[in-house]
């Protein structure tokens, strides 16, 4: 979750509208080079397919608005702001000046008109702050007025002209206030939630390395304990052989805990790399057996059947990766499973290596079972008695499988258990093909 906004920060909103109109941005250098890519390839056709012998000006007019547009095209994304900015007026009021208003009073009939507001409509929306747009108000009409006077209209009459170009001028200028202010407000916006991101992020990194660094601490002296509490235990017999199992089964369900919480941090952080080699899938479940005999779940005496066939061939794949999801699903069916059995089946399903893991224990409701992969995530506070653990087996199963490219799914009914299933895509290993 993004973190609170500071009470000091007066956020995107609160910057006055002049100011906002003219701060410096950034822009999508990929978007203005199509705006005028589009605009020069319209100059250059419209020069071609019109061409009028009476008026050969309009055709180098439209031919230099197209050659205008070319240097932006290429010196665009190397623009500053203040170059952007004397660009972008400088197409404006060529496009309003030279299209706009020449060709629609110079010669041309009344249907004109429409093209000449059009272009001056169009040219408002190159511009980048609010005082370009009252620059090129000031520019356009003082050419205007100019060009009244050396250039009367041939076919329309001046005031027909000069309407159409003063509301386009008007409708232009209200656009394009509207979408610099529009963007700029946007561009404040999206910077204050970049920022509050990069601070969520720093502060996840900072859990996640502070994680890392306590579980990594706290293992030694979880082993030192676990060592010496095996001593003693086979020293020491009678009164005290209970009270020194009851201590080495605490360690080692904290020393779970922190391998756990390790793991977790990691995959969060994203450290977790693949370690690619050929397995022998038989073998590496034989070692599993004895992992899940010494989990301190395992001594609840609820059995554990493996069926893993003996022909499976040697794959290709992570090996301490899937020994860990596999070890985690058991461990947790073991946690919830009072009576009954918890079974493992093992199978190669086309390029897939297919485990499922079943159990008898209390089942997940439907409403939970989207969430028990979360981090923390937990269904059994209304249990009695609740295992130990604190969330993080299915999260770290779930972020494994995902890490190997495979998929896990799970059907549960309440009352009677529950099966976690886990396709782990396992390539042949070249030995195995020879054999």
């Amino acid at each position: 979750m993004v973190q609170d906004r500071d009470a000091t920060d007066p956020g995107p909103a609160a910057m006055p509208l002049w100011r906002l109109l003219n701060t410096p941005r950034s822009f999508d250098p990929r978007t203005a080079r199509i705006a005028i890519g589009i605009l020069s390839t319209i100059c250059t056709t419209d020069a071609i397919l019109r061409y009028d012998p009476r008026h050969p000006e309009f055709f180098w007019i439209r031919c230099g608005i197209a050659a205008w547009g070319i240097p932006g095209i290429y010196r665009m994304p190397r623009m500053s702001f203040p170059q952007l900015r004397a660009y972008a007026l400088s197409v404006a009021f060529v496009l309003q000046i030279s299209v706009g208003w020449i060709t629609a009073s110079v010669g041309y009939d009344a249907a004109e008109l429409a093209l000449s507001s059009a272009c001056v409509f169009v040219g408002m929306i190159f511009l980048q702050t609010g005082a370009d747009v009252l620059i090129e108000i000031a520019l356009v009409a003082g050419t205007q007025t100019a060009l009244f006077e050396r250039m009367p209209p041939a076919s329309v009459t001046a005031g027909s002209v000069a309407i159409n170009i003063a509301a386009a001028v008007c409708a232009g200028t209200a656009t394009a206030l509207i979408l610099i202010g529009y963007r700029a407000r946007l561009e404040e916006s999206l910077r204050w939630w970049r920022d509050a991101c990069e601070r969520e992020r720093a502060a996840r990194r900072h859990k996640s390395e502070f994680l890392s660094t306590m579980s990594h601490e706290l293992r030694s002296p979880l082993h030192v304990i676990i060592g010496y509490t095996d001593l003693l235990r086979d020293e020491l017999q009678g009164a005290l052989a209970q009270p020194l199992e009851r201590i080495r089964m605490s360690a080692l369900d904290l020393l779970q805990l922190v391998d756990h919480t390790l793991q977790a941090s990691r995959l969060e952080a994203g450290k977790l790399a693949l370690c690619i080699a050929d397995v022998d899938v038989p073998r590496l479940f034989d070692d599993l057996v004895e992992n899940v005999a010494s989990l301190p779940e395992a001594k609840r005496a609820i059995p554990v059947r493996w069926h893993v066939p003996v022909d499976l061939p040697v794959v290709r794949l992570d090996r301490l990766k899937l020994q860990e999801i596999v070890q985690n699903l058991v461990s947790n069916a073991l946690k919830y499973t009072e009576t009954g059995c918890v079974t493992v089946d093992v199978a190669m399903e086309g390029r897939c290596l297919r485990i499922d893991v079943r159990d008898t224990g209390p089942g997940i409701p439907p409403e939970s079972v989207e969430r028990i992969f979360g981090m923390f995530e937990r269904v059994d506070e209304t249990l009695a008695n609740r295992p130990a653990g604190v969330g993080l087996g299915l999260y770290i199963v779930h972020g494994l499988v995902a890490l190997m490219d495979g998929r896990i799914a799970v059907q549960s009914v309440v009352g009677r258990g529950s099966c976690f299933t886990v396709w782990i895509p396992a390539q042949a290993a070249v030995t195995s093909q020879a054999a």
